[in-house]
């Protein structure tokens, strides 16, 4: 967190003139009750905004435990993740309400919008999306909100805009994270427009092309998703083996391994 600077105070304090004692005390006084009230401000927006940032790692870490569950459904989130995510919709919405004017509004509108995505609630997701990158185009956080607002699009099923913002991630970004998942999200919206032979392809070219090892072996694996979906079964155990060689990550070996187990037993050959 950056420190506010308290440099003026010092240099107002200064003695330049001649002036009797009691008049310096208060001057001091008043000088340090104005430093109190900056220091109470700026730790009440920043702790509320913390806040806020700690609900939305909580929510997010209970959402990917239950991924892994078999009875996990998208649209049956389960309540406690919903409760975590309205908490720090909550205290984002204090930082606009009572500290418009700090250096968190950008940020707390960007995890609005991702709590209101990780909700299923992509109208209101779109929204602060569409108002965010307008508003702070001078912010470092707009290609965030672009990446984000390409996947609440896709969820709309409006796949020419989700396109458009995903490539202004791509271009804009000075962080390799988000370039990557914005690579990956043009694929997914083929996928999600049902274009699955396309889709293949446009993976295969991530998992062939891009600098990130993480980002080519997700798109490998979802080149073996799409194979089995298409029954063909031999080049989806191909593509699992590739993306099992690429890195000794475990979660991503057990993927492939788990995928190449089900194209070999769809090939009839347990």
């Amino acid at each position: 967190m950056k420190k506010p600077s308290y440099g003026w105070f010092f240099h107002a304090s200064v003695y330049t003139g001649q002036v009797d004692g009691s008049n310096s005390v208060k001057r001091i006084l008043f000088l340090m009750g104005i430093i109190l009230v900056a220091i109470t401000s700026h730790c009440a927006y920043y702790n509320t905004f913390y806040n806020a940032r700690k609900h939305y790692s909580s929510a997010f870490r209970m959402l990917e435990r239950a991924k892994r569950l078999p009875t996990y459904r998208p649209e049956n989130i389960p309540p406690n993740v919903l409760q975590e995510y309205q908490l720090c919709l909550e205290k984002c919405s204090r930082v606009l309400e009572l500290y418009p004017e700090s250096k968190w509004v950008d940020d707390a509108m960007l995890l609005m919008g991702k709590a209101f995505y990780q909700r299923g609630e992509y109208i209101q997701a779109h929204t602060f999306f569409k108002d965010l990158t307008p508003a702070f185009d001078f912010s470092d956080l707009v290609p965030a909100a672009n990446y984000w607002w390409g996947l609440t699009l896709i969820e709309l099923r409006r796949y020419p805009e989700a396109e458009e913002q995903f490539d202004l991630a791509v271009r804009n970004s000075e962080d390799e994270e988000i370039r990557n998942a914005a690579i990956l999200g043009r694929a997914e919206i083929l996928k999600a427009d049902l274009k699955i032979e396309e889709a293949v392809e446009a993976y295969q070219n991530v998992a062939d092309n891009a600098e990130d090892k993480n980002t080519r072996i997700t798109a490998q694996l979802e080149v073996g998703d799409l194979l089995l979906e298409l029954e063909r079964d031999v080049e989806a155990e191909q593509a699992f083996s590739r993306a099992k060689d690429m890195g000794p990550k475990r979660d991503y070996e057990f993927q492939a391994r788990f995928g190449m187990a089900i194209a070999i037993k769809n090939q009839e050959r347990f």
